[in-house]
């Protein structure tokens, strides 16, 4: 998927990020306002709310392994995404406010353009907490409205950002697991929000 690709979003979710941009269109195309859409694909890190299992595969398949309960997974496990570390994507939207190379109106995929099965994300897991033989569930039936996946070009990001540097999803999910291994398992997790002050 790259920016000029039809836009056909398959799931609410997807109409929902559609519309913003319409908006944005609309009302801010015309005016003397700079505007920079970023596509973002599926991030992840610290500031999850591990116990929300509704949103971010990554969130939810590492709070079944900080739960130690075993991994349940709604679909096939060939289905696969792009993920970015949370850093990376605050980094990228930081450095486009004083970006010169961003023209009048930008629309950018914010992605490392690397592609992750779902299989190879929880092994992947599984190995970052030296769990083996770790119990994975795996219901043929998917999540409604949940797309199968994506796999989307960053080209046109690096023309912008030519020196950026993403984290690997190795060292991004060993990151991850060193926040989400000093939480105690509870419900209320404000407290725990690494720009939380204690």
């Amino acid at each position: 998927i790259n920016e000029k690709s039809k836009i056909n979003p398959d799931s609410i979710y997807g109409i929902s990020k559609y519309i913003g941009e319409m908006f944005i269109k609309q009302i801010l195309y015309k005016s003397k306002t700079k505007t920079s859409i970023f596509r973002v694909f599926n991030s992840y890190g610290p500031g999850e709310d591990l116990n929300y299992l509704k949103k971010g595969m990554v969130s939810i398949y590492c709070s079944y392994v900080w739960k130690n309960k075993p991994i349940l997974v709604k679909g096939s496990l060939e289905r696969f995404r792009n993920y970015q570390y949370i850093d990376d994507v605050v980094n990228i939207l930081v450095k486009s406010i004083f970006n010169k190379r961003l023209k009048k109106n930008e629309i950018i995929n914010l992605t490392t353009g690397k592609t992750t099965k779902v299989k190879e994300l929880i092994k992947l897991i599984l190995k970052t907490n030296n769990k083996q033989n770790y119990k994975v569930i795996e219901r043929k039936k998917g999540t409604q409205g949940d797309s199968f996946g994506f796999d989307a070009s960053n080209r046109y990001l690096k023309t912008k950002f030519p020196d950026y540097k993403f984290i690997s999803i190795q060292s991004g999910i060993k990151k991850y697991f060193k926040w989400i291994n000093k939480i105690p398992i509870k419900k209320d997790l404000k407290n725990y929000h690494p720009f939380r002050k204690r």
